[in-house]
């Protein structure tokens, strides 16, 4: 009877051998965020989508985690960024089921994260740009935020310091997957550029808070729509938080020479005040068609705050954006440099077609950027002069082509699976009735009689 006691608990025993199988990440998708923390979720830890025992640890070729039970037990799982929302998906961000495999002892599963759910993958974005962190804490307004960044081509292999860019609205930046009304091609614009010098910079880019936006980017509180007034904590962060974390995880010129900040309306606003309440941390500014009327208090803070000689600002703005925009701009403009012996350099530009909006911004932000940065000769009458104007953009019906030369160019608009849908020759201005197209993203290229292309964007069509 003991002899078969024992035959029965060994062969119990023998089917519970315990196993350790290693889950290796080997690759993530490209705008997976650098300081996002990954893990396994499965039946072998209930479910738990931040498990810290089942935390992904880096091993120098990916990230790897141990999981132990049974050996031939059946796992099912999936790889999370610490919640349910952040869960992995296919390329496109859509829903996959779970991953299975059978528990073998002192083995290693190799895993490629193809997508994550809360992250489109129809990205527009070029290979430099990364997510640095999807929930960056805010603590001066005890809230999170995605934290986009731009890094040079042969930042890794490169030790020089970098000099710096900071923007408002980070989602309409560089990606058009995440844009409100199309991005600026922040990205794109920079590694265009024949320049080293002006290719060489990082970007930092942070999202604006949706709802939050307008309180956050207004440092006053506007009596007439009650809204604004955290603006002042919210230059406290990117100057004493967010600039110092830059600073110190990346090779970065701190210096505020080397530091530009940029933004467009509200985020206008909230850049003007963060350069004059922050001038040792922000020596640049680019001032995109400027809301100043939210805060006229603006003014007055500037004349307190006086810029120092070696800061830079620049205007721009369309003349029928508002009744006051150009005044705005004009009477900032005067204000810095007449409060102090000490005077910034400052250019103010304004176009009969600008607009508020991200077609005419991202027109403008090269040339805005190569002033600021002064990483370029171009001069003052080439930076009021682009080659060639597109608007609106987005679009609905139709599309202005203004070039500044009377020369003949063939214009293509191509679709995202690469077909022609308008060629066309032109000559000067010229209106293109786009009525056909369907909604949707579209490429606009246009093409000397040499077949050189002489420019190329991303259009949107709005229904």
């Amino acid at each position: 009877m003991r002899q078969i006691t024992f035959i029965l608990l060994f062969a119990f025993a023998s089917h519970f051998v315990k196993a350790a199988m290693t889950l290796h990440i080997a690759a993530v998708p490209q705008l997976t965020p650098l300081w996002d923390t990954l893990y396994a979720a499965g039946n072998f830890n209930n479910w738990e989508e931040n498990d810290p025992d089942f935390m992904f640890i880096p091993d120098g070729s990916g990230w790897s985690v141990t999981i132990s039970g049974s050996e031939n037990m059946a796992l099912e799982f999936k790889i999370t960024r610490g919640s349910w929302s952040s869960v992995e998906g296919d390329a496109l961000g859509n829903y996959i089921g779970n991953r299975t495999a059978v528990l073998s002892n002192n083995t290693t599963l190799s895993i490629s994260v193809a997508g994550w759910e809360d992250l489109s993958g129809n990205s527009t974005i070029t290979n430099n740009v990364r997510i640095l962190d999807s929930n960056f804490l805010i603590p001066q307004l005890n809230r999170q935020r995605k934290i986009w960044l731009r890094l040079p081509e042969g930042y890794q292999e490169n030790g020089d310091g970098y000099p710096v860019v900071y923007v408002m609205d980070g989602q309409n930046t560089m990606d058009l997957a995440t844009s409100f009304s199309g991005e600026w091609e922040i990205d794109e614009a920079l590694e265009s550029f024949e320049s080293e010098a002006c290719r060489n910079a990082i970007v930092v880019a942070i999202d604006n808070g949706g709802s939050l936006r307008i309180d956050e980017y207004s440092p006053w509180v506007n009596s007439q729509y009650n809204e604004g007034g955290e603006g002042d904590a919210f230059a406290t962060f990117l100057a004493e938080t967010l600039k110092p974390a830059i600073d110190e995880h990346f090779n970065t010129l701190p210096a505020a020479e080397q530091t530009t900040i940029v933004g467009s309306s509200l985020g206008a606003l909230m850049a003007t005040y963060a350069m004059c309440k922050y001038p040792n941390a922000f020596g640049n500014g680019g001032m995109f068609s400027p809301a100043y009327w939210f805060n006229t208090e603006i003014f007055g803070y500037a004349i307190n705050h006086p810029l120092p000689a070696s800061a830079r600002v620049y205007f721009v703005s369309g003349t029928n954006e508002s009744n006051d925009m150009v005044n705005d701009m004009q009477d900032m403009q005067n204000t810095l440099i007449n409060v102090d012996s000490a005077n910034p350099e400052t250019l103010l530009l304004t176009h009969t077609d600008g607009a508020h909006s991200e077609w005419y911004w991202r027109r403008e932000f090269p040339a805005a950027y190569a002033w600021l940065t002064q990483c370029s000769s171009t001069s003052t009458a080439d930076i009021a002069q682009p080659i060639v104007r597109v608007f609106p953009n987005p679009f609905v019906d139709s599309l202005t082509i203004m070039p500044i030369s009377n020369e003949a160019m063939d214009v293509k608009i191509i679709d995202v699976r690469g077909r022609e849908c308008l060629v066309k020759r032109i000559k000067g201005e010229n209106r293109l009735d786009l009525s056909s197209l369907s909604e949707g993203l579209y490429t606009l290229v246009l093409t000397a009689t040499t077949g050189e292309i002489i420019h190329q964007e991303n259009i949107i069509k709005n229904e």
